[in-house]
């Protein structure tokens, strides 16, 4: 039993503290296999898995790697470092994300919002500034 204690008290790794001050970087975007202009129809906190799930509905793809698919609306998970997702969706209704699809602990596939770890939130208002930004990180990224 000692040896045990002793053992799990080498391995064990420090609590790192995560502060959402850190400045937003839309590099994450660029982690996204499809980045979407879309409208929030639905919004579900799930606090046992520290997530929540939206239901958007695509209003124009801004860009995909692969095939642009035409999915009205699309369902997807969001895991926010900070652990700070609202009960109520209190951001825009109208947003551009950036969407990947991950395979879950139990082998499900889901679409995740992406999220820069520690940091704002990556879900961003449909605005024209935030669609250039994107834009103009993704166009850095194929240029690569």
């Amino acid at each position: 039993m000692k040896i045990l204690t002793l053992l799990a008290s080498m391995s064990a790794v420090p609590a790192q503290a995560c502060f959402s001050g850190q400045p937003q970087d839309l590099e994450i975007f660029r982690k996204a296999q499809m980045v979407i202009r879309a409208k929030v129809e639905r919004y579900e906190q799930q606090p046992k898995t520290h997530s929540a799930l939206f239901d958007l509905e695509l209003v124009k793809t801004l860009e995909t790697r692969g095939p642009l698919l035409r999915i009205p609306r699309i369902t997807a998970r969001w895991r926010n470092s900070t652990f700070g997702e609202p009960a109520q969706w209190d951001g825009p209704r109208d947003v551009i994300v950036g969407l990947r699809a991950v395979i879950d602990r139990d082998g499900t596939a889901q679409v995740e919002i992406v999220q820069q770890p520690c940091s704002l939130r990556s879900i961003l208002a449909d605005a024209p500034e935030n669609v250039d930004r994107i834009l103009a990180v993704l166009q850095n990224s194929n240029a690569e």
